[in-house]
């Protein structure tokens, strides 16, 4: 299980892996499925604290306390994650286009609802 400053993390660097090369296009439903992940996390209340919470959770809560000094948690993700794929998109043109034609319908969908578009 990731937690969601992982999930954030991993989100970023494979988009940003993206337009670097071609072969990495296979796995762009893996990656689309991972920022969709971690756009969700990002609008999820954090849980509220119970009695004695389970250690990811104090994992999150450490991980959150620690935000103010962690650049990369400053960073807007949304607009992070559209920019490294319109560069994936402009780098491999149609390959890209055929990528994203590959992709299951109903993560397409859940892509579109995160994006707005894709």
């Amino acid at each position: 299980m990731l937690l969601s400053s992982q999930r954030r993390l991993a989100a970023l660097a494979l988009a940003a892996l993206l337009p670097l090369d071609p072969k990495a296009l296979g796995c762009l439903e893996e990656v689309l499925s991972l920022c969709v992940s971690a756009l969700a996390d990002e609008e999820q209340p954090p849980p509220s604290p119970a009695r004695s919470p389970p250690p990811e959770v104090v994992r999150a809560a450490f991980s959150h306390a620690l935000e103010p000094f962690d650049s990369l948690a400053a960073m807007p993700l949304r607009p992070a994650l559209q920019r490294s794929l319109g560069v994936a998109q402009e780098a491999h043109g149609a390959a890209f286009g055929a990528a994203i034609a590959r992709v299951d319908p109903a993560l397409l969908e859940q892509v579109r609802a995160a994006f707005g578009t894709v």
